[in-house]
């Protein structure tokens, strides 16, 4: 293979990679939720809210299942912890394995 070619194949390898979805672009979304208003997350398109559980500190747990688009399975719920003073939301993780999002651009 010629350098010429190879350099190609290493710059089109490169590409594909970038779009793949990936956890680590799920967490990235998720985290940058983090001081923003709770009461964003259905008209950010979210999803199905799938439930609201009252925390012992004051706080809430909204738990989302997440459309296409954020996320390329169903087998993943996106949990949001809701300050109760000012409803800005203070922590987020997701359950399931298949928690996966292209980079947002």
């Amino acid at each position: 293979m010629t350098r010429r070619a190879t350099g190609l194949l290493l710059i089109v390898a490169a590409t594909m990679l970038s779009a793949c979805a990936t956890t680590r672009n799920f967490d990235d979304y998720l985290n940058s939720w983090i001081g923003r208003d709770g009461n964003k997350l259905a008209s950010a398109g979210w999803g199905a809210l799938d439930q609201v559980r009252q925390l012992p500190n004051g706080n809430s747990e909204h738990s989302y299942l997440p459309v296409a688009g954020k996320s390329i399975s169903d087998k993943c719920l996106a949990i949001f912890e809701v300050e109760g003073k000012t409803g800005k939301i203070v922590h987020v993780r997701h359950k399931g394995g298949q928690c996966k999002m292209v980079k947002p651009k």
